[in-house]
């Protein structure tokens, strides 16, 4: 019999108790309470103003100033400009936090039932539900609840990676990661702490079987090119 660890996505979602099923209902019911009103009653902020701008241009001219411009991470101002070919009204920035935000809780249970089994998962799902984090940014026009979910997908892929030890798991856990610096710069961070935990873990197995991951570590560069484009655009120092 295969362990929990294991089993695939869908299996263990079928699996799932009704216990388990009535706290992630109650967590969505309790964030989309704290959220709902916020999408059209508070005031539109610059930074979301900002963000809304830069994601109404070109795709061309968006990741022109994202990426080298400002120096950044383009995935959510991406996503933001799909969401304005959709609908042009503001609050679509704003629902798209929504959105993610939402989707950052049933990631959340399968990170904590990963670790812990689904008592674990359900009390995960019920604090990201309440968290602060998410009650101002989960409806806030920026990138920080993208972020949100970006990092629980990672955390979830890296666990799984390191439950099956798989080439598999691990190319999908490096994709996972790839995620985070695609939301913020400061995703880097993680990663970068993620890659040496799992170079420490694979060394003596065959180089052959982490080329899938290594090749997605590649397209990481551009992120990176980004980042050092962004620190020196505040160049902070002592001098001067």
């Amino acid at each position: 019999m295969r362990s929990s660890s294991g089993r695939s996505f869908s299996s263990a979602w079928t699996s799932t108790s009704a216990a388990s099923a009535f706290a992630l209902a109650a967590a969505w019911a309790l964030l989309l309470h704290r959220l709902w009103e916020d999408v059209g009653q508070k005031p539109l902020f610059e930074d979301e103003a900002v963000a809304g701008l830069v994601a109404a241009r070109p795709v061309g001219e968006l990741l022109g100033t994202v990426m080298w411009d400002r120096g950044g991470a383009p995935l959510h101002f991406l996503l933001a400009h799909a969401g304005f070919a959709v609908s042009g009204g503001w609050e679509t920035l704003r629902w798209l936090s929504v959105g993610a935000a939402v989707a950052s809780i049933p990631v959340c249970f399968d990170l904590g039932r990963r670790l812990g089994g689904e008592a674990a998962g359900a009390v995960a799902a019920l604090l990201v539900a309440a968290s602060t984090v998410l009650s101002i940014y989960g409806s806030f026009g920026r990138m920080y609840a993208l972020l949100v979910l970006a990092g629980a997908i990672a955390a979830d892929l890296f666990v799984r990676a390191l439950q099956l030890r798989t080439p598999r798991a691990a190319a999908l856990a490096a994709t996972g990661a790839w995620l985070l610096p695609a939301v913020h710069p400061y995703g880097a961070i993680p990663v970068a702490a993620g890659t040496l935990v799992a170079l420490w873990l694979w060394r003596g197995r065959p180089f052959r079987a982490g080329v899938p991951a290594l090749l997605v570590g590649l397209t990481l560069i551009p992120f990176a090119v980004a980042d050092l484009r962004l620190s020196g655009r505040f160049g902070v120092g002592v001098a001067g």
